[in-house]
């Protein structure tokens, strides 16, 4: 942590910018502070999409897992934007390409319909003042009236006037336990966005692993379905990992993928007790390192819980996939913390 409290200079090149960071602030915070459109996801050090090289300076790094930055990585000068707390002056550059151009911006909207997909995920869907432009893969804050915001990925919309969210209402969630009851046809809020970096690469030709844990299908199949509609014609290897078989929801949209883009193969993987009407148990980390050899030149892209993202992420770096090919949209608790959470050394 820095102790004098001094307002630090940080000079992003990638951005061609330079900005202050007040003592106790991240370079990611202060840099989206002062509209910086930084690449990150999670905020939170879990997904390594803010990975940065440190050009000259020094930071204190609070903690992230060691998946989204490796004690190698630390040690060949790489940092966490989200994770990085300016001691000096610093210089850095983001490591991933230049992230997309879409205006990042505040709309009002209206509910259109709030229905149930399973047990615990709604379906949201929302009429903007005006289109929001975003990219597959891509997330947005939503604020209802008496409710801090919250973030949520967009759902695969046939209307390019809706907004569509799968919202998975955690127990005692401040926020999604409320989301049933007050998100109501005619209900009035704002959305803010779109934000991630964890978005389809539409360039890449190689095979694609996308993976999904629960309402993560939303942004995969947002992903997917854009690959298959621009006819992208490698392998796409699409996994979702639930509890049980009433939690795979989305089967006729998957059903149609599959039966448009030839390569392209799903697998629901369930991590409760088996199911009399069957299906593949196991965790979805388990069931990629049974299926997948080398992983060279391949593109992943997950969405899920942290301890989804952080295991079929250590599989895949195992299978000699590149850690600036994968690109998570981790879903996290608001509030929750590292402190337990090793930093990687």
């Amino acid at each position: 942590m820095i102790g004098d409290g001094a307002v630090r200079r940080v000079k992003i090149e990638s951005a061609s910018r330079e900005i202050e960071v007040p003592a106790g602030q991240t370079v990611l915070e202060a840099a989206l502070a002062q509209g910086i459109a930084y690449p990150h996801g999670c905020r939170s050090g879990r997904c390594g999409s803010c990975k940065s090289r440190l050009v000259c300076g020094e930071v204190d790094l609070l903690p992230h897992t060691p998946f989204s930055l490796t004690k190698d990585e630390k040690e060949r000068g790489l940092v966490l934007a989200c994770r990085a707390q300016p001691k000096t002056d610093v210089t850095v550059r983001w490591l991933a390409q230049e992230p997309v151009a879409y205006p990042i911006k505040t709309y009002p909207g209206t509910v259109v319909s709030n229905t149930m997909l399973t047990h615990d995920i709604i379906e949201l869907r929302i009429a903007a003042d005006a289109p929001m432009p975003y990219a597959p893969g891509q997330y947005a804050s939503l604020s209802l009236p008496g409710l801090p915001p919250r973030d949520y990925s967009m759902a695969p919309s046939a209307n390019p006037s809706e907004l569509v969210f799968h919202i998975r209402q955690v127990p005692d969630g401040r926020v999604s336990s409320q989301i049933a009851k007050l998100a109501k046809q005619g209900q009035t809020l704002s959305v803010a966005g779109p934000f991630g970096s964890a978005y389809l690469r539409e360039d890449h030709t190689r095979p694609i692993l996308a993976v999904a844990g629960g309402s993560g299908l939303a942004p995969i199949l947002s992903i997917v379905e854009r690959a298959v509609a621009t006819e992208m014609n490698q392998p796409i290897h699409l996994y979702h990992g639930v509890r049980g078989l009433p939690d795979c929801y989305g089967q006729d949209e998957i059903a149609d993928l599959v039966r448009r883009h030839r390569q392209l193969t799903y697998h629901a993987v369930l991590s409760g007790p088996p199911s009399s009407s069957g299906g593949r148990v196991g965790f979805v980390h388990e069931a990629i390192a049974q299926d997948i050899g080398d992983m060279a030149g391949w593109k992943l892209y997950m969405a899920g819980p942290p301890v989804m993202v952080e295991a079929v992420g250590q599989v895949c770096l195992g299978k000699r996939l590149r850690s600036s090919d994968i690109h998570a949209d981790v879903f996290y608790t608001p509030g929750a913390e590292l402190g337990q959470v090793s930093a990687g050394e």
